[in-house]
């Protein structure tokens, strides 16, 4: 009974939160959702936060850093955030992403990362066990650009182009390859988003869904086992607030490969964003769904809360049971504005439990 309560749970609370109507709800002064949606705030400024990391994740136990974030609150601007992070589990990466926001229709988005966090295996589809977990040690480098031309209000499309690459080694620097051939692939697609959240860092009200095909050619790949891979990826999440402290969330996400893409390409279920409780990666294939439920409130200005539950699959090579999870969690908003805000999430499933501390909602 169980594995079918939070899928119900999650499609009773979709269906009640599009179809609730609170009459005589009020909305603030300074909030309403014609105002840009990069922020709650009236005043165009430059806003600095500075932050020390202190995380914690079932595989990379403590991590340990700091991250700086530097915007625009107000259109049009800009986002940059970097971070440098090190794990007790012998990790460190260093990333950084950066948004241009214009009134022109062109803009775009740069995010790039080094890491040689270990990476968890614990076999391939959705019946894998806890006790099968394999530690690989990986050097990792990605580059992702992303360019978006507005032909409407809220819709916006444009190509992107990603490298990858991706090294396997064990701790004496000896090739050590476990899941697969070392790569760099460059790959490229298509972005196509209708977005009219409120605002991109707290967002209370709107939809935002999103739809991606990408392109994984044999012939820019050094991996010469791989084939050609075409995949189709969506995103659709809906925020609705009542009573102005109450946010209900949603989010449909799904992903389809024509082929097996080679391991860094899998898609993979458990982490701090999706199947919240399981270990990042616990689940992995070529074709997966998500369905995840939030209630949100905010108890003040600086803290607020969440109730989550998460359901999903992936297909090796077919579809199976589907996992569940549960769980609650606290934001703290970053000085000045509140908006950039400290995540910790602790997710229970069946067979373990998962506490997660990192930036950001999950979705």
């Amino acid at each position: 009974m169980k594995k079918y309560f939070i899928p119900l749970f999650i499609l009773f609370f979709s269906f009640f939160g599009i179809s609730v109507y609170a009459e005589g709800t009020e909305v603030s002064e300074n909030y309403s959702i014609e105002e840009s949606r990069y922020s709650l705030i009236k005043e165009k400024k430059d806003t600095r936060s500075i932050s020390p990391v202190i995380g914690f994740n079932p595989t990379d136990k403590l991590i340990l850093g700091g991250a700086y974030f530097f915007y625009t609150p107000k259109e049009p601007g800009y986002y940059l955030g970097t971070q440098f992070m090190g794990s007790t589990n012998k990790g460190l990466t260093l990333s950084l992403d950066y948004q241009k926001l214009s009134r022109t229709p062109l803009t775009y988005e740069i995010s790039t990362a080094v890491s040689n966090f270990p990476v968890f295996y614990y076999g391939m589809g959705n019946n894998t066990k806890l006790e099968d977990e394999k530690q690989i040690d990986v050097f990792r480098y990605f580059l992702e650009t992303r360019f978006y031309y507005k032909t409407a209000p809220h819709f916006s499309y444009g190509p992107f182009f990603d490298l990858e690459s991706w090294e396997e080694k064990d701790f004496n620097g000896n090739a050590h390859i476990n899941t697969s051939d070392d790569e760099t692939t460059i790959s490229f697609g298509l972005n196509t988003v209708f977005d009219n959240r409120d605002n991109i860092f707290s967002t209370h009200e709107g939809k935002y869904i999103k739809f991606s095909f990408k392109y994984i050619p044999q012939e820019l790949s050094s991996n010469t086992n791989l084939t050609d891979c075409l995949q189709s990826e969506m995103d659709i999440r809906y925020f609705k607030m009542i009573l102005f402290k109450n946010v209900f969330a949603f989010k449909l996400s799904g992903g389809y490969s024509n082929n097996d893409p080679s391991f860094p390409f899998m898609y993979k279920l458990g982490g701090s964003d999706k199947l919240r409780g399981y270990s990042f990666g616990r689940f992995i294939g070529p074709k997966y769904y998500a369905l995840q439920g939030e209630y949100r409130r905010m108890l003040d200005k600086v803290v607020s809360m969440a109730i989550f539950c998460d359901a999903g699959d992936v297909a090796y090579p077919e579809f199976g049971s589907i996992k569940s999870t549960y769980g609650f969690g606290l934001r703290f908003g970053l000085p000045p504005d509140s908006l950039m805000k400290v995540r910790v999430d602790f997710g229970i499933t069946e067979d373990q439990q998962g506490l997660f501390v990192t930036f950001g909602e999950a979705f």
